[in-house]
């Protein structure tokens, strides 16, 4: 019986791709954090094929780059695991497979496009009444003069069309008009985009995972962003260096716990429910975090943004890896229902 179950499993073969950076030097600034962003996968590749293969599937690596998508045309699979998290590829990979009719992981082109549109998923939690804090979207080219704030102060200032918290920093928490514009200057000049000026929501910063599993949806327990050892950040926000500066102090002593503590319980199921609503509403597929922000004294959360594309890890302190294991699920167990998702779904 164990090597008919063997033979089986491994006739099916999963591609896994990833964004593989090229070997040149990174230019200064802003397109140096998007590249490193962009490139944060590899660690990740191989915990996958691993699992993968301990359950019996066939695996096969594909590094793609800006420059060269050639490998991904000559793709021979069943099933691909895309984790390419670049806003420039992901869209163009997730759109080749599906004209390639080949079932991959995660939401559909549309649904990418979407979630790197801070101001199109505002828009859509507020169509679908899904708590979201109070925002006006400022055109690069808006007069200073001419700016409206949705709320009283502080208010918090983000790029509209970027991901992984780039550009987001406590300095983009302002408390007066002349912080504001200082703000929004330095973001026009730096980012040439559209900003999203938003009502800032003191309190908890929680995730909260959506997994599709067998025709089924689940929101799993939320997670809380804690800081160990006493170290705090004045506003507790998740930004950039929170998430990606390993030297900070904040990036050292920072973890994710669920379930998280001292949410009543009633609020913490209605907001599984709207992360489940969110999660129709953004037209999302496999699974899906959602960024909230909670007020302990109203008792009352934000919906802030949705990823239709997280990042995975298998780090103990990671958001999803906590969700994980609130839920009793295993980082395997999640893999693998990806994959049968893909190979006895839709494409």
């Amino acid at each position: 019986m164990q090597s008919k179950h063997r033979q089986t499993n491994t006739s099916e073969k999963i591609a896994i791709v990833y964004h593989q950076m090229e070997l040149q030097k990174f230019s200064r600034g802003l397109d140096k954090k998007r590249r490193y962003v962009d490139g944060d996968t590899g660690h990740i590749v191989q915990s996958i094929a691993r699992a993968l293969r301990i359950c019996r599937y066939r695996t096969k690596t594909i590094g793609i780059t800006d420059r060269n998508l050639h490998p991904l045309k000559n793709i021979h699979a069943d099933f691909v695991f895309n984790l390419v998290d670049s806003r420039k590829m992901e869209l163009k990979v997730a759109k080749m497979l599906e004209r390639m009719h080949i079932p991959y992981s995660g939401s559909k082109a549309d649904a990418l496009r979407t979630s790197n549109n801070k101001v199109r998923s505002k828009r859509l939690f507020c169509k679908y009444r899904i708590p979201t804090p109070r925002f006006t979207v400022l055109p690069k080219d808006l007069l200073l003069s001419h700016i409206t704030v949705p709320s009283s102060y502080p208010l918090i200032v983000k790029p509209a069309f970027d991901h992984c918290s780039v550009g987001i920093t406590d300095a983009s928490v302002v408390t007066s008009r002349a912080a504001l514009y200082r703000r929004v200057r330095f973001l026009h000049k730096r980012f040439a985009q559209s900003l999203l000026l938003e009502e800032f929501i003191p309190g908890k910063e929680i995730h909260i995972l959506v997994v599709e599993t067998g025709g089924s949806i689940g929101a799993y327990p939320p997670s809380e962003m804690i800081f160990s050892n006493g170290i705090r950040t004045r506003w507790n926000i998740y930004g950039f260096g929170e998430k990606w500066n390993e030297k900070g102090r904040t990036y050292q002593h920072l973890y994710f716990r669920s379930p998280v503590s001292d949410v009543p319980d009633n609020v913490l199921r209605n907001m599984r429910r709207d992360a489940l609503r969110a999660f129709f509403a953004l037209d999302y597929r496999d699974y899906a975090r959602f960024d909230v922000r909670y007020n302990p004294k109203i008792q009352k959360y934000y919906f802030l943004e949705g990823n239709a594309n997280p990042g995975m890890s298998t780090d103990s302190d990671d958001a999803f890896m906590a969700s994980l294991r609130a839920n009793n699920k295993t980082f395997r167990s999640f893999l693998s229902s990806m994959v049968k998702n893909g190979l006895h779904g839709a494409v």
